[in-house]
């Protein structure tokens, strides 16, 4: 064999092992999926997908849209400050929404069972006492 041949043959040789070896990379990203927490998402950490809401104008309808835990949002403004009330949805099972306070209002974000999504419920969060600030408590971190 000639000088030519051997270094043709060796580059062709390289192309096939750099392709081959970056193919095996690329696969094994898509086969092993690893990663530091094996794929759980921690407890306190919740991913809420981008789903289109209601923007409601009054309280009848965010009542609809909250017992029903369709996802929608609320703002109201009152002496005290703004605060916005945003349902997400359905999330493990529970009805996930976020109530944000401005001013002397704080914020807090809840998880509450299906059997806590009442009406006494809401009217607690925009600070009508009715008896359920325990679930409040309970179901919402702020």
């Amino acid at each position: 064999m000639d000088q030519r041949g051997i270094t043709k043959n060796s580059f062709i040789l390289w192309i096939v092992v750099l392709i081959g070896f970056f193919g095996l990379l690329l696969l094994s990203r898509f086969i092993f999926k690893v990663s530091p927490d094996n794929g759980q998402v921690p407890p306190s950490l919740t991913i809420t997908p981008h789903v289109e809401r209601i923007n409601c104008s009054d309280m009848q309808c965010l009542g609809t849209n909250f017992l029903d835990c369709t996802p929608s949002e609320y703002t109201y403004a009152n002496t005290y400050g703004k605060i916005s009330l945003i349902v997400y949805g359905h999330e493990n099972g529970k009805c996930h929404f976020q109530i944000i306070g401005a001013g002397s209002l704080k914020s807090a974000n809840c998880f509450l069972s299906n059997a806590n999504v009442t009406v006494q419920v809401l009217n607690q969060l925009f600070g009508t006492e009715s008896g359920v600030g325990y679930i409040v408590q309970q179901e919402c971190t702020t």
